[in-house]
């Protein structure tokens, strides 16, 4: 009998350490799978929307061609980068190419003065993106150069090169394809560190825009490199203000000319969609 009861409690306390067993062995597999199942997804945030800008909003255009009264043609194109920001604003990229044409092109002559017919030279601009453009608060108004938002500036810090460097700057601003610059005289400004914003678009750019600083300004890319090559206009138009600027006045007499790099403020109005 004590057989039959030994047996009896082996057979009992065997199944008790089985059950044990395989309730651990279950336990630990389903810490591992709970372990191995993939992070739940994270709920991706909504991008914050863009919102229009109101209505005659300023923003500042800098102007890419040169422009004469009287020697640009009456309905040339012509082209701006839009120089603004404004955070939070569906407003394109500073860089953004703005496209226009020249409604009036004159020079004043001799007797420009009392014949009251002065020297004109004005624009209208294509719409940019969904905002039309005015030159005033007054819709569809004319963007118009004058003697006062023209013509080149006077620094007293600019450097005075040779008047041989002086005609590669000139050039440089003003050939829209660089064809009249030969190659030995882009190279001659190299490594000038008297120009170090020219110097390094010129050592940096590729294609056209290593001989034209308005092909540069026209190439958008990034804002950095729209950035750079305002710097090189603004620099050559500083060297060329205070070694040329009162020659052509002199010379250019009471004409209009807005040089690549000129600023303009126009005004935003948002067209309204169709839908």
């Amino acid at each position: 009998m004590q057989t039959d009861h030994s047996r009896r409690f082996l057979l009992i306390s065997g199944g008790v350490v089985a059950l044990a067993l395989a309730v651990g062995l279950g336990m630990m597999m389903g810490e591992r799978r709970k372990s191995a199942a993939p992070p739940e997804a994270k709920t991706a945030q909504p991008e914050a929307k863009k919102v229009p800008v109101a209505a005659n909003t300023p923003v500042k255009l800098i102007l890419i061609d040169d422009l004469t009264s009287g020697g640009t043609p009456k309905d040339a194109p012509v082209r701006f980068a839009l120089n603004s920001e404004i955070p939070g604003s569906d407003l394109p990229a500073i860089g953004t190419i703005v496209t226009g044409k020249v409604t009036w092109s004159r020079s004043e002559g001799t007797l420009g003065a009392l014949t009251d017919s002065p020297a004109r030279l004005n624009v209208t601009l294509d719409p940019m993106g969904s905002y039309a453009l005015s030159g005033s608060k007054e819709p569809a108004d004319e963007v118009e150069f004058n003697r006062a938002n023209t013509g080149l500036p006077k620094p007293t810090n600019a450097p005075t090169p040779s008047p041989e460097k002086v005609e590669i700057l000139e050039k440089l601003l003003t050939d829209p394809s660089g064809s009249t610059i030969s190659r030995e005289a882009i190279e001659s400004l190299k490594f000038d560190s008297a120009l170090p914003a020219t110097e390094k678009l010129l050592s940096e750019s590729r294609g056209q825009s290593a001989e034209s600083l308005i092909a540069a300004l026209a190439t958008g890319g990034t804002s950095a490199e729209f950035e750079l090559a305002l710097r090189a206009v603004n620099e050559v138009r500083g060297v060329l203000g205070r070694n040329l600027g009162a020659l052509k006045r002199r010379l250019g007499g009471r004409n209009i000319h807005a040089y690549p790099g000129t600023e303009v403020t126009v005004y935003l109005t948002p067209v309204p969609s169709d839908r």
